[in-house]
């Protein structure tokens, strides 16, 4: 919804102007995603009694990003800023393609089956004595909003292998703007 933001900016904004919110993030983080696995491909294995295991092998092809609620316990490593936009002064083309790429070491044993990813907004005003600066924050970690959170599955087949703590993971992150420009391929 950035784009509206913007367009509304430059169209009733005046040049003194304050711009609420002011600034967003976008994060992600390593997570684990086991119920979503089990509800989504794992069934397939045992289907009342029959393996459908190529069933499951289709699904895996087919998997694309999904919105849910990731709960705190699931997140595997800090948060990774993936894009920082100071609002006042942003252009439509900085929001065409956003890259990142983080490596993080994992805080605790567990499988690394996903990507999670949300953004916070500020609303903060520099110009005004005794404003008081407040975020909205759509991590995991923060009260769930309607938003909840992007998960990326990176699920595999079978037994999958944990990571462990203090392992360093890495992955590349990439959005790119569809023509229906509140919509991104990751």
């Amino acid at each position: 919804m950035l784009d509206s933001v913007l367009v509304a900016r430059d169209k009733f904004l005046k040049k003194e102007g304050i711009l609420l919110p002011s600034h967003c993030t976008i994060f992600s983080a390593p997570c684990s995603l086991r119920d979503l696995k089990r509800s989504t491909f794992d069934f397939w294995l045992n289907v009342y009694g029959f393996d459908m295991t190529p069933m499951a092998n289709e699904a895996l092809k087919r998997s694309k990003p999904e919105i849910t609620l990731v709960k705190p316990d699931q997140i595997l490593a800090d948060k990774a800023q993936v894009f920082e936009l100071d609002l006042k002064n942003a252009q439509a083309s900085d929001l065409s393609t956003i890259k990142s790429r983080h490596f993080l070491s994992i805080k605790r044993t567990d499988q690394f089956q996903g990507l999670a990813i949300w953004f916070k907004v500020e609303f903060n005003n520099a110009f005004a004595e005794n404003w008081t600066s407040i975020s909205l924050d759509t991590s995991p970690s923060s009260q769930p909003t309607h938003w909840k959170q992007t998960v990326v599955p990176l699920f595999q087949l079978g037994n999958e292998e944990e990571v462990e703590e203090d392992e360093i993971v890495g992955w590349e992150l990439k959005l790119s703007r569809e023509k229906n420009s509140r919509q991104y391929s990751l």
